[in-house]
C-alpha cells in the first residue's frame, strides 16, 4: 500500500512540475517592447495646422494633436510573441537592467568626440551628407538618430533604457532639474524618453513641472506661475513661494486627475525592479541666488526619509557676469549629504554671437569645471555641453535661438481660472501663433537626448560599481 502511495505521489509531483514549467518561463521572460499610451492631454490648443510649422518635415497635425501629454499607461510585450523586436527603440526595452558595456572612463562626462548617424553604413556620414541622401524619404515616420561617441576608442556610451532609469529612481526616489528654459527642454526630453516619444515640443511656459512615474502609469503636472490665470510673464517671487505646496500636491492644476491615474501604481515588486512611485521634477530658476533658495526649499519639502534626489543644475544665459557667487557654492555644499548626486550642466556657447557674453560664459564654465574637479567626495559631475555642442556633426538648434528643442510661440496662453484648479481635461490652454522648429525641421532634439545618455551612463555605472546613493 505504501509503495502504491509513493507511486501516486511521484506521478502527481511530476505532473505538477510539468504544469508549472510554462508559468516559470513566463515569469522569467524579459519584456523587450514597452509602449506608452497617452490618455490625458495637459494642454488644449486650437487645431494645429501645417502653416504653424511650414519647415517641419513631418505631419505636425497628427503628431502634435496633444502638445504636452498629462498622463498615460505602459503596455509591455515580449517582442518574440509579437513578431519580434520593439519599434519604440532600445530605450523602451524595460526589462534590461545590466550595467552599460563600457570601462571606467565612461563614468566621465567631459569627453571630446563626435556624433555619428545610428544605422549608417558609412561611419563618417556627416549631417550635411545625410540630409542630401535618400534617407530623407523615411524621415516622416522616424527622425534621424545621432549618437555621440568619445574619441577615446576604449570608451563607448551605450544606450541606457527605461528599466535602468527606473532602477536609478528606486534608489534616489527623484530627479530634480533646475534652471532656465534650456534646462526645461533638457527636462522635457527625459520625459519624452520615458514615454518613447521621438518628437516633442517645448511648451515655452516658465513654470515648475512635476512628473510621477511607476511601472504601470505616469502623470505630468504644470504649476501656475503667477497669482492670476495668465501664463506670461512668470512671477519669480510667486514660483519661489509655492514650491513646497505644489510638489506635495496641495495646490495646482491636475491634482484630482493625478491621484486617480496614480492609484493604478502597483505596490508589488519584481526581481531587481520596483513598482513604487518616483518623481522627475523641474524648477524654473535661471539665476544663482533664486536657484540656491529653491533648491534648499525643495529638499526640505521632501517627505520621504530615504529620499536623496539626483540634482541636475545649471545657470545659463539669463545670468550676467562670469563670477559664481560664494553663497551659491556654499548652498551646493550644504545639500551634499541630502542628495545622491549633483550634476552640473555646462553652458553651450557655440551659438552665442555676443563675444563679451561668450567670454563670460566660457570663463564661468571653466570655473565650475575646476571647482567640481576639486571636490573629493564623489558627489559631483560636470557635463561639458560646450564641448558636446562643438563636436563634429553636433545637432543644431532652432534658428536664431540657443535652444535645441522645437518650441511654441503663443498668441495667448492661460492656466485655468484661479490658481487652484484641481482637475479638468487640461491644465493649460492657448492659441498657437507658430512652432519654431530646429534647423533640420525634425523636432527630435537629439542634443538633449545625448546629454541624458552621457549623464545616465555615468550615474548607472557608479550605481553598479557599488557607490552609495
Amino acid at each position: 500500500m505504501s509503495s502504491f502511495l509513493l507511486f501516486i505521489c511521484a506521478i502527481l509531483f511530476a505532473a505538477e512540475r510539468i504544469h508549472a514549467q510554462p508559468m516559470k518561463k513566463r515569469e522569467r521572460r524579459s519584456y523587450s517592447c514597452t509602449t506608452f499610451v497617452s490618455t490625458i492631454c495637459a494642454i488644449s490648443v486650437s487645431k494645429i495646422k501645417r502653416e504653424h510649422c511650414e519647415s517641419c518635415k513631418f505631419d505636425v497635425q497628427s503628431l502634435f494633436k496633444c502638445p504636452i501629454v498629462a498622463g498615460g499607461y505602459y503596455a509591455y510585450r515580449t517582442g518574440q510573441s509579437e513578431g519580434g523586436g520593439c519599434n519604440q527603440g532600445a530605450f523602451m526595452a524595460h526589462g534590461r537592467i545590466d550595467p552599460p558595456l563600457c570601462g571606467d572612463r565612461c563614468c566621465r562626462t567631459d569627453h571630446h568626440g563626435e556624433f555619428k548617424l545610428v544605422g549608417a553604413s558609412n561611419k563618417t556620414t556627416s549631417r550635411e551628407d545625410m540630409y542630401s541622401s535618400s534617407l530623407m524619404s523615411s524621415m516622416d515616420s522616424n527622425p534621424a538618430k545621432w549618437q555621440f561617441q568619445p574619441s577615446h576608442k576604449k570608451c563607448r556610451y551605450t544606450e541606457i533604457n527605461r528599466g535602468q532609469v527606473m532602477r536609478l529612481l528606486s534608489k534616489s526616489k527623484s530627479i530634480v532639474v533646475i534652471g532656465d528654459s534650456t534646462m526645461r527642454q533638457l527636462y522635457l526630453r527625459l520625459i519624452a524618453m520615458m514615454r518613447g516619444q521621438k518628437r516633442m515640443l517645448d511648451l515655452h511656459v516658465h513654470t515648475h513641472i512635476q512628473y510621477f512615474v511607476c511601472r504601470e502609469v505616469d502623470f505630468l503636472r504644470l504649476s501656475t506661475n503667477r497669482g492670476d490665470k495668465e501664463a506670461s510673464p512668470s512671477d519669480s517671487w510667486f514660483l519661489k513661494h509655492i514650491i513646497s505646496a505644489f510638489f506635495s500636491m496641495e495646490i495646482g492644476p491636475g491634482r484630482e486627475d493625478a491621484a486617480r491615474v496614480l492609484s493604478e501604481c502597483s505596490t508589488t515588486r519584481g526581481a531587481n525592479q520596483s513598482s513604487s512611485l518616483s518623481q522627475i521634477n523641474y524648477m524654473q530658476a535661471p539665476l544663482y541666488m533664486a536657484q540656491a533658495e529653491m533648491l534648499q526649499t525643495y529638499i526640505k519639502s521632501q517627505k520621504q526619509a530615504d529620499a536623496k534626489p539626483i540634482c541636475v543644475v545649471s545657470v545659463g544665459f539669463r545670468q550676467s557676469g562670469s563670477d559664481v557667487p560664494a553663497a551659491y557654492l556654499q548652498t551646493l555644499r550644504d545639500v551634499e549629504d541630502k542628495v545622491s548626486r549633483i550634476v552640473y550642466i555646462g553652458v553651450p556657447t557655440v551659438d552665442v554671437r555676443n563675444q563679451a557674453q561668450k567670454k563670460e560664459l566660457v570663463k564661468r564654465n571653466e570655473f565650475m569645471k575646476g571647482w567640481i574637479d576639486g571636490q573629493t567626495n564623489g558627489k559631483y559631475l560636470y557635463v561639458d555641453v560646450d564641448a558636446l555642442a562643438s563636436a563634429p556633426n553636433a545637432p543644431r538648434g532652432t534658428k536664431g535661438s540657443k535652444h535645441y528643442q522645437c518650441w511654441i510661440e503663443w498668441t495667448s496662453s492661460q492656466f485655468p481660472f484661479g490658481t487652484d484648479n484641481p482637475s479638468g481635461m487640461s491644465q493649460f490652454h492657448g492659441k498657437i501663433e507658430k512652432i519654431h522648429p530646429d534647423v533640420q525641421g525634425e523636432c527630435a532634439d537629439e542634443m538633449n537626448r545625448n546629454i541624458w545618455q552621457i549623464i545616465l551612463n555615468s550615474l548607472y555605472s557608479r550605481l553598479n560599481n557599488g557607490e552609495a546613493s
